[in-house]
């Protein structure tokens, strides 16, 4: 009996270890698919971020941005393909993609070649390579310089060529051409174009023959770097133009200013 009992013990002994050593090898496999488990969610995971972190980098590398203080929209130009894309409102069809839908997201307005974006409270421009100037967007004040008072949703050529900066108010817009010629146009109630009147323009105008090498443009007026000397125009109400008064001017009048480095 007592043969028996300890022969009865060693069988269930070995049949203890084997159900050990079985399920040590079953937990080892079972670990081991757990790691290729956690392996191939890896490699998913940072393969989806690799894919996204790609288009959010490619949806803002640009190499110029341009926003107005009253708009509701931007625009930005991409790098090395220098395409033009705009997003927001688009009520006045400011954006340029043919539409009046406003955008969440860039649209392409134009697919290369553009050199300078300015956006104003509702209209935009750019200039390409060549120095082409094309606006679009409201137009109620001449401000897109087309000989219309008719808005756009598309880009529409202004100047043909020898635009080298352009600046866009409230509504009215400024460019400078190469020699530094400024020209102006759109909206000119209180004499922001610099023409000596306060009547609108639907076409671009001469302000000043030459010497102009930078203008920025304000809701209802204008400032110019000529010859280095600061002259700024049209509304005055709060000092805006720097003469030491608040009464407008239509035509460029001098900021106690000079010798200014660009």
């Amino acid at each position: 009996k007592e043969i028996s009992y300890k022969y009865n013990m060693l069988n269930i002994n070995i049949v203890r270890l084997r159900s050990a050593r079985k399920n040590k090898k079953g937990v080892k496999m079972n670990f081991r698919y757990f790691l290729m488990f956690i392996a191939i969610c890896g490699i998913v995971f940072f393969d989806f971020r690799d894919q996204a972190f790609a288009q959010t980098s490619t949806s803002i590398r640009a190499i110029s941005i341009a926003s107005g203080s009253r708009s509701r929209h931007q625009c930005a130009i991409e790098w090395q393909t220098n395409t033009l894309r705009c997003w927001g409102g688009n009520l006045k069809g400011q954006l340029g993609d043919g539409t009046k839908e406003d955008r969440t997201s860039p649209v392409t307005v134009i697919s290369s070649a553009v050199e300078q974006v300015a956006i104003g409270t509702n209209h935009s421009c750019a200039i390409l390579s060549g120095g082409e100037l094309k606006c679009w967007g409201d137009n109620n004040s001449g401000q897109l310089g087309d000989s219309s008072t008719v808005s756009k949703a598309k880009p529409t050529s202004i100047i043909a060529s020898g635009v080298i900066s352009v600046s866009l108010g409230e509504a009215h817009s400024c460019a400078i051409l190469t020699g530094g010629e400024l020209k102006c146009w759109g909206a000119n109630s209180s004499g922001q174009l610099g023409d000596g009147s306060k009547s609108s323009k639907t076409e671009p105008v001469r302000v000043i023959e030459s010497g102009v090498t930078q203008v920025v443009t304000g809701y209802a007026h204008t400032c110019a770097i000529i010859n280095s000397a600061v002259k700024c125009w049209g509304a005055n109400n709060s000092g805006q133009l720097g003469d030491g008064s608040t009464i407008g001017k239509v035509v460029p009048t001098m900021v106690a200013i000079k010798d200014v480095v660009r």
